[in-house]
């Protein structure tokens, strides 16, 4: 329910003293004491950004912001792309390796700084510069394998209609909407294209209610509670 002071349009700066209580239901408006105002469900303070997020994610460390709800559709978008570029660098970078460097290998040499330990000791010359192909590649592997669990973890809090933080902390939210209109709440009503042409959110905005979450079905079981000083 929003509170009354909020329907009128009236948003008091809130008063730490008096506030009696460290915890708020988590589907319910509660105060933020860092900024002071009033902030709906599923809308978090983040120290870094320094400032409430509505919907909040998690805080993404790559691009120095916080996911939530006008920035998700370009996190997706930003993983889908490095998914794909990594999968095509993967490919061609074997395929090259096996062209023209491995006659010259054998399977030690994908053990990393090996091969410049026998480069060195002068089995073959080329062996330094599989020695870099062989830590480029291990660190291309781990950013591979880092970027497509992000993105399935990105992809299945969408389906399941939770953000991060909810899937976290075990919190029971269930979004009876169609994989669409899931689709929709984060690309905007021209979601088919969002990942040939990304649109800007004010040109194609999510059809989402980001402070009563009317369509939500809160938990039959006692309703979570939040910290007003978010971790």
């Amino acid at each position: 329910k929003v509170p009354e002071i909020i329907q009128q349009n009236k948003l008091v700066p809130i008063i730490q003293a008096h506030i009696n209580t460290s915890h708020y239901p988590y589907w319910q408006w509660s105060p933020c004491l860092s900024c002071k105002w009033w902030r709906p469900p599923r809308c978090h303070h983040c120290k870094l950004c320094g400032g409430c997020i509505l919907k909040r994610d998690h805080h993404c460390f790559f691009a120095r912001n916080c996911i939530g709800l006008k920035n998700l559709r370009y996190f997706l978008v930003f993983l889908f792309y490095t998914c794909v570029a990594c999968a095509f660098t993967v490919f061609h970078g074997v395929n090259f390796l096996l062209q023209f460097y491995w006659a010259d290998m054998s399977y030690l040499d994908l053990v990393p700084m090996l091969s410049f330990l026998r480069s060195i000791l002068g089995s073959n010359t080329t062996l330094a510069q599989v020695g870099v192909m062989v830590i480029m590649g291990y660190g291309l592997l781990a950013l591979s394998l880092l970027s497509f669990m992000h993105f399935i973890d990105a992809c299945f809090s969408l389906v399941v209609g939770k953000t991060g933080f909810e899937l976290e902390n075990n919190i029971d939210v269930k979004d009876p909407r169609s994989v669409t209109k899931k689709l929709q709440s984060v690309f905007g009503p021209h979601w088919q294209y969002a990942f040939i042409l990304p649109t800007p959110y004010f040109l194609s905005p999510a059809i989402e209610d980001p402070y009563n979450w009317s369509y939500l079905i809160p938990p039959k079981k006692k309703n979570p509670v939040i910290q007003l000083v978010d971790p």
